[in-house]
């Protein structure tokens, strides 16, 4: 017996719309990182580190966007704004990607959005107090600081999938 491979070769479509879309991509990412980790990191905690990654380039765009294209003078003032800023792009698309099944809609993403910058408020604190014990402890600056994000993004995602996109029975 022998075996050989058979290509095949997909006719151009007739009718319909391919199912195969970003979203789609990113669930095959975080199921290649879960399988990658040997089921440590579940398929939705790699994603909302995704996301999480993505919004610290939202929050630095917007923080240089204020300090240096508008001249902002007070960096507090540029911080808590790129903060706000970041932590919205992060719920809107943890909303529509990561929890899709559970997702908010109308005014219900108001409450839903309030509940998570509270949270992740939280998260942030965290980071910022693990971090600098840590340098205090005379850590190194990036083993501080990637220690505090690291206790930050465990807790935010906890925190939202406890509280914010918890299983809501549905009908």
């Amino acid at each position: 017996m022998k075996i050989v491979e058979v290509p095949y070769v997909f006719r151009p479509r007739q009718a319909g719309e391919s199912k195969l879309s970003p979203l789609v991509g990113l669930d095959f990412l975080g199921l290649v990182a879960h399988h990658a980790t040997g089921g440590l990191l579940p398929i939705r905690f790699v994603l909302f580190a995704l996301i999480g990654g993505i919004g610290l380039v939202v929050h630095l765009i917007v923080l240089t966007g204020l300090i240096e294209a508008l001249g902002l003078e007070d960096f507090t003032f540029g911080q808590i704004a790129a903060t706000i800023v970041a932590m919205g792009s992060n719920f809107l698309l943890n909303n529509e990607i990561t929890y899709r099944a559970y997702r908010y809609r109308g005014l219900g993403m108001v409450g839903g959005f309030l509940l998570f910058a509270l949270l992740c408020s939280v998260g942030a604190i965290a980071n910022v107090d693990i971090a600098s014990w840590l340098l205090r402890g005379k850590s190194v600056w990036w083993v501080a600081g990637l220690a505090g994000a690291l206790v930050s993004v465990v807790w935010n995602y906890a925190a939202s999938a406890t509280f914010v996109w918890r299983r809501r029975r549905i009908g």
